[in-house]
């Protein structure tokens, strides 16, 4: 259960105990005796009132007599005319007490008086505040015990696992991977998404030595290549026809070389870029510019370029330079590992739901069935003869991710490949 729910409700079971605990005490113990004890007390009163009211008639000073039957039962008495005028008193009541009081006519000397006789009763003396006051220290002890409960129940489902998961944390430090406890609330999800994260780490670390072994291959042969030939040249000892050769395949593995680190600048450029630029725009226009952007270069290649739009007057938002380097890159890719004479790559763009689809397909080469979900990956490449390298699609799903888009690969009818990506419709 969630701890948003489970705190809530292990408070809300305590204060419901509290409540029917009381209410148990007062339906079966406290009002009985508050009630039994009231009447007992009303009918003491008003009997010793009717009995101060005969014997006060025959007094001859009945103040004195008044006041000394007052002192001696702990009453106070009030005599009032017709008009409710205080005429006569004995002693004070307190806020402290539970003041009960009765009246009786009074007659004296032919006239009416009205004596009001007061009763009061000490709380700590009365019965019923006895049961109050075990009521109170019983909830005091009901309340503390429910408060070590709950402190224990939320140190042991909610502190101490904060407290392991921190461990774990640290000794993640020294190489030892975390173990998932099977919980379903947060602290289980925090751990299971600690323990994703900690995945994800080691994955970009594997990613890193992949990165770093790529450098070290793809660099070290041209360069061990370019580091021989000065070496021959060095010496002084070449013809000038193998001197020409030499400056021409220095030149040449050199350039090879700035390629590659001009390519893991790009990815590595693509990767760090957090600034695009959208514009929106009709995909009639979009097709309109890939078409000039490629239609010359590709014809003078002898490539066989169509662009086919069906939905010229949806629109889009989009960066335009780095949508080129999208296409720019799938293109080239294509034309990398072309093995017909006539290659052949169509754009085809329609309008699917709320999703503009670009389909680009080649007859081109394909790629292995095993190996199709992994062009897209960092260093992925079909040319047997490195061990690692390949960024240009890679760039381009982070750019069609980066536009809220999707890529993905499919082997097509004619032996090639068509790459797949969707954009939003701009509405």
């Amino acid at each position: 259960m969630s701890i948003k729910y489970k705190i809530p409700l292990m408070v809300l079971g305590i204060f419901l105990f509290n409540i029917l605990f009381i209410g148990a005490y007062y339906r079966f113990s406290l009002s009985k005796n508050i009630s039994i004890n009231h009447d007992k007390n009303i009918a003491y009163l008003e009997k010793t009132a009717r009995e101060l009211t005969q014997a006060a008639k025959t007094q001859y000073d009945y103040k004195e007599y008044l006041a000394k039957s007052a002192k001696e039962k702990g009453l106070v008495l009030q005599m009032k005319d017709r008009a409710g005028n205080v005429l006569y008193s004995t002693g004070k009541t307190f806020h402290a007490n539970m003041n009960l009081s009765t009246q009786d006519v009074f007659v004296q000397n032919g006239n009416i008086y009205l004596l009001k006789v007061i009763w009061p009763i000490p709380l700590r003396v009365n019965p019923a505040f006895r049961i109050i006051d075990d009521l109170f220290w019983g909830e005091i002890v009901i309340i503390s015990v429910s408060l070590l409960i709950l402190m224990y129940a939320m140190h042991r489902r909610i502190v101490s696992p904060i407290v392991e998961l921190q461990k774990i944390m640290l000794q993640y430090k020294k190489g030892k991977k975390p173990i998932i406890e099977n919980r379903y609330d947060e602290i289980g999800i925090l751990q299971q998404v600690y323990s994703e994260l900690i995945d994800l780490l080691e994955a970009d670390k594997q990613l890193q030595y992949r990165i770093i072994a790529s450098i070290s291959h793809d660099i070290k042969t041209p360069l061990t290549s370019v580091m021989g030939y000065a070496e021959r040249l060095q010496k002084g000892t070449v013809s000038a026809e193998r001197f020409t050769k030499y400056i021409q395949t220095i030149y040449s593995k050199s350039k090879m070389i700035k390629e590659l680190v001009d390519e893991f600048d790009d990815y590595v450029g693509v990767e760090l870029q957090s600034g695009f630029k959208m514009q929106e725009m009709k995909v009639l226009q979009f097709r309109d510019l890939l078409e000039q952007e490629y239609y010359e270069e590709l014809s003078f290649l002898e490539v066989d370029f169509q662009v086919i739009c069906s939905c010229p007057d949806s629109k889009i938002m989009v960066d335009l330079t780095k949508l080129y380097r999208v296409f720019g890159n799938i293109i080239s890719n294509s034309l990398k590992y072309k093995q017909k004479e006539q290659l052949k790559i169509t754009i085809d763009i329609f309008k699917e739901y709320e999703k503009i689809v670009f389909l680009i397909a080649d007859n081109g080469s394909g790629v292995e069935e095993e190996d199709i979900m992994k062009i897209f990956e960092p260093f992925y490449t079909s040319d047997q003869s490195r061990r690692v390298a390949g960024l240009g699609l890679s760039i381009c799903k982070s750019l069609v991710d980066r536009h809220g888009g999707s890529i993905r690969a499919y082997n097509n009818t004619v032996g090639g490949l068509s790459i797949r990506i969707e954009l939003n419709e701009k509405l």
